[in-house]
């Protein structure tokens, strides 16, 4: 079933709704019924995805049913409820972005359920299908609905408008498939903007945690620049990348270093070397690329968080910087791409460029998407890349035992700025309830307190406090009114936002 729609018209919802009612018995009529085949959903918008963090699109084999808004599973890494078949990294919230490279995607994605279908022959399918219903995409949907081999279309909206649900019509007609109107469900107030929802879900795939003898995995309140890092060789004999992709135009390698540091990029695998846009195929070159010596992965990708506390103080550098083992060979898949890297001149970092004017993003066909990775440092005397990442990297080195290479690729996703001003607001909130204690103390004229040791910790926290407020990028403006205005400032600062979500608006407006 293909699920389309106006933007804010309710698909996810309904989508939802429909996924659980498929994964959920009825006990009055089916006493004992269990779903043992599960739901498939392919999930084609990256800018509001269920399952994963924006700029993915993907396909999922879902066992039970789920609850809660997007940012409480944004991803199904170590659940039990579900998994990710496949998915491929889009870079863009908006499909309009590589319209070409989206339908190969979605197309690579169907195939996969085509194939799991031969284990799961009772399986059904639900397609979402992203806002984007109109020119361009009103053309892609009309496309893929006469492609897909679909048994029902649902359009979400009652009222049209006619430039669009004719076209949809007449495509479902040509497919011999169903078309079916709902009135839509728009809302007229809602707490937070698509691009707050987007950081929400993002911060909490990077917060992700999967403590032992849980199912699912948990938020994990720590901060980001406490989190033990992954370190990732970029150059040298035990190098493990390939290269680092830029989607969109071709950018001057010097500022490489620039567009990395601090910004999110998808970790993708590629299986083989068709999926470079390109390259000789030969009887030398094809096929899988070939898998590293015996614990080679292990050098070229040291994983740092065993430990579940990290030391904000530490030296990352020293960590960088560690005895390695005897080298291994540089892997002989990175010759044949070496015509199309460009080597940073100051980093050494591997600039892959594919295209001409535009960076053509690999192959879906021979390629996914592992999650996504934000790059916390660039340590270049060590060559190392410094990775904070959710992806297990049990998950890494399973990729690479395969003979799958790794590209980074950085698309146009916002920067996570969350990320940036995580621990100051972490040391603010220690220091609030420590201000809290000490009122208690002094209240109880320090009975059961020792006041020297809260003393103590009062400027330990304050220096904390200030440590965190002085980092790249953000600036600490003290907000005196709110100190002292009380409820009556609240008041006046308070917001909310109305969308005009009625069929056929892609308007929000702050008010």
């Amino acid at each position: 079933m293909f699920t389309c729609g106006p933007k804010a018209s309710g698909k996810s919802t309904f989508n939802r709704y429909l996924l659980n009612h498929l994964l959920s018995p009825a006990p009055q009529t089916e006493s004992g019924y269990t779903n043992t085949d599960g739901v498939a959903f392919l999930d084609l918008d990256p800018g509001q995805p269920e399952f994963s963090p924006a700029g993915e699109i993907y396909l999922a084999h879902l066992r039970s049913p789920f609850f809660g808004p997007p940012f409480s599973h944004p991803t199904l890494e170590g659940s039990r409820n579900g998994t990710i078949i496949r998915a491929h990294h889009i870079g863009a919230t908006s499909p309009k972005e590589d319209p070409d490279h989206y339908v190969l995607a979605a197309m690579d994605l169907m195939d996969h359920y085509r194939r799991l279908l031969e284990s799961y022959p009772q399986c059904p399918l639900i397609i979402n299908y992203p806002g984007w219903i109109f020119g361009l995409g009103l053309e892609v949907a009309t496309w893929l609905i006469k492609s897909l081999g679909l048994s029902d279309v649902v359009y979400m909206s009652e009222k049209g408008p006619p430039e669009v649900v004719e076209p949809l019509g007449q495509a479902a007609g040509q497919a011999m498939v169903l078309l079916t109107t709902l009135p839509s469900q728009p809302t007229d107030y809602a707490t937070r903007s698509s691009a707050q929802l987007r950081s929400m879900q993002m911060q909490s795939y990077f917060h992700l945690s999967h403590p032992n003898g849980l199912s699912n995995p948990i938020w994990s309140e720590m901060p980001l620049i406490r989190t033990k890092p992954v370190f990732v060789n970029y150059a040298g004999p035990r190098q493990g990348i390939l290269g680092v992709m830029v989607l969109g135009s071709y950018h001057n390698p010097d500022l490489l270093r620039d567009l990395l540091d601090g910004a999110i990029v998808a970790v993708v695998a590629v299986e083989n070397e068709s999926a470079i846009a390109k390259l000789p195929n030969n009887a030398e070159t094809a096929g899988d690329l070939p898998a590293e010596a015996d614990g080679a992965e292990d050098e070229m990708i040291e994983d740092d968080r065993d430990e579940p506390n990290a030391d904000p103080d530490s030296n990352m550098d020293d960590a960088a910087s560690t005895t390695e083992s005897q080298p291994a060979s540089r892997p002989p898949s990175i010759p044949s791409l070496e015509s199309r890297i460009i080597r940073t001149a100051k980093e050494d970092l591997p600039y892959l460029f594919v295209g001409a004017g535009s960076c053509t993003p690999p192959d879906p066909k021979a390629s996914y998407s592992l999650g996504l990775a934000i790059v916390r440092a660039i340590h270049v005397s060590a060559r190392k890349l410094e990775l904070i990442t959710p992806i297990p990297t049990s998950k890494i080195r399973e990729t690479l035992e395969r003979g799958h290479g790794i590209v980074l690729v950085r698309g146009q996703l916002d920067n996570p700025n969350w990320a940036i001003s995580e621990e100051y607001h972490a040391a603010r909130a220690a220091e609030r309830r420590h201000h809290k204690l000490v009122a208690k103390a002094k209240k109880s004229k320090g009975a059961g307190y020792d006041l020297e040791k809260l003393e103590e910790m009062s400027q330990t926290l304050r220096e904390r406090v200030r440590r965190a407020g002085n980092v790249p990028w953000m600036t600490v403006v003290e907000d005196s009114g709110r100190r002292h205005g009380g409820t009556a400032h609240r008041e006046k600062t308070m917001w909310k936002l109305r969308k005009k979500a009625y069929p056929g608006s892609e308007s929000e407006t702050d008010w």
